[in-house]
């Protein structure tokens, strides 16, 4: 889950099983904007090695921000 406000993003990693409507919270990581938009630089980038070693990636419009879960329900 990624959240922001004026001042910081807020990345939650959670913890979750199928069918239980009840997600953990197992790490938060928070990061000023600027910090944010460099770690989306450096994942970028990673991502571009990647896809030049073993391919291109593809993904459905439906797969980009879903992450197999409700995150609206995650508490």
């Amino acid at each position: 889950m990624i959240r922001h406000s004026p001042n910081e993003f807020i990345m939650d990693f959670v913890n979750f099983t199928l069918g239980d409507p009840n997600a953990v919270i197992t790490d938060r990581v928070i990061l000023s904007p600027t910090h944010f938009k460099s770690l989306i630089a450096a994942m970028q980038e990673n991502l571009g090695n990647y896809e030049k070693q073993f391919g291109e990636l593809k993904s459905s419009e439906t797969e980009k921000h879903k992450f197999g879960f409700d995150t609206n329900k995650a508490q």
